[in-house]
């Protein structure tokens, strides 16, 4: 008799367990898809790119990663009929859960297979570099939820010996008499690193992109300049930016201080106003990013997507957050898109620079 008891009790854990992993799954499969079909009527409502993307995750295959107490990261494995034309094998989704909120995402694709804790340990390093990269052979590629190209690293044994990504190179007014704000040329800019410690980079021409406001559709960002009803979150042009930003050569790395950085949004449920600014912002690049240039994309790049990220945050949460919170919330999402668009090092600081160092006012397109 105690023998059937015991067999039941273990039976009745074992049964609401795989229940409670039923609800979780099943909670996080709503949010997800939640969240990416906001991003879909917000960037591309005529597209097929995200219901492509849904229809793609296992979402039984979810793998939970804590970052922190409020913070995890959830991956989940992906079918490979995406429209990305890299000779990957292994397709994961990765989503930034904060506070219990689905905040952001990107895809990760590798060339080449290993152990899933291994997977894992790359991922957490391309989110946080100074976490340690495992002895990972191959390539790493990283996309936005449109399937465009972030950027890319190959990997020998866990140290990097090529990366690239797109970067926009010219503005021009386009040849063929469409009426366009302006028109981006795309080039795939490669640096390969030696075993000396030289760099070499170069530049390939991929395309001219005339078809979105401003002209910024290329790839890793579909960063909105002209305006243009959003639904609320932040506004559609006025937290983005424009322009050049200014990088001093230090000898070790660029660094760039950057001025007059502010959010002005608007709570979707409440309607309130809110309105957060800094004084200065200090940034600073590893070598992995070889030209003032190129460190100015990156910074406009990482802002403009913390934009997007603020606004679907926004939208998503039932009520006003303090100023505290949505400072909070900026600084940590330019910090992981920083760590995505950066090969190597980095740092962000609020506040002035120290010393001789380029200072550029912030240019908010318009």
């Amino acid at each position: 008799m105690k023998v059937r008891l015991l067999i039941f009790l273990i039976a009745v854990v074992m049964l609401s367990c795989t229940d409670d992993s039923l609800t979780r799954v099943a909670n996080y499969e709503r949010q997800i898809i939640d969240f990416l079909t906001l991003e879909k009527n917000s960037f591309d409502p005529n597209g097929t790119k995200i219901e492509q993307l849904i229809n793609s995750i296992n979402f039984e295959s979810i793998d939970r990663v804590e970052i922190q107490a409020d913070e995890n990261l959830l991956l989940f494995d992906l079918s490979k009929s995406l429209s990305i034309n890299d000779k990957s094998i292994l397709h994961r989704i990765v989503f930034f859960e904060q506070d219990g909120i689905i905040v952001r995402s990107f895809i990760c694709t590798f060339s080449s297979s290993t152990d899933e804790g291994k997977i894992n340990d790359v991922i957490l390093h391309l989110v946080f570099p100074d976490r340690n990269m495992p002895a990972y052979s191959g390539i790493v590629s990283l996309y936005d939820n449109f399937q465009n190209l972030i950027n890319y690293s190959n990997y020998n044994q866990g140290l990097i010996i090529e990366s690239g990504l797109p970067r926009m190179k010219a503005e021009k007014e386009p040849g063929d008499g469409r009426k366009a704000t302006q028109c981006v040329d795309w080039y795939l800019v490669t640096t390969y690193y030696y075993s000396d410690g030289t760099t070499e980079t170069v530049e390939i021409y991929l395309y001219t992109s005339c078809d979105e406001p401003c002209g910024f559709a290329g790839p890793g960002g579909r960063i909105k300049c002209g305006g243009g009803g959003g639904s609320g979150g932040s506004e559609e042009a006025g937290n983005r930016l424009c322009g050049v930003y200014g990088f001093t050569d230090t000898g070790d790395g660029l660094t760039g201080e950057n001025t007059g950085l502010f959010v002005n949004a608007v709570h979707t449920s409440t309607g309130e106003f809110i309105n957060i600014m800094w004084g200065a912002m200090c940034l600073t690049f590893g070598s992995g990013t070889p030209t003032p240039q190129i460190a100015s994309e990156t910074f406009i790049m990482a802002w403009n997507l913390a934009m997007d990220e603020t606004e679907s945050w926004l939208n998503l949460i039932g009520r006003k957050p303090s100023d505290v919170a949505v400072s909070n919330f900026v600084l940590n999402q330019l910090r992981a898109n920083l760590g995505i668009y950066t090969n190597g090092y980095f740092s962000l600081a609020t506040g002035p620079c120290l010393g001789g160092i380029a200072s550029t006012r912030a240019r908010y397109c318009i």
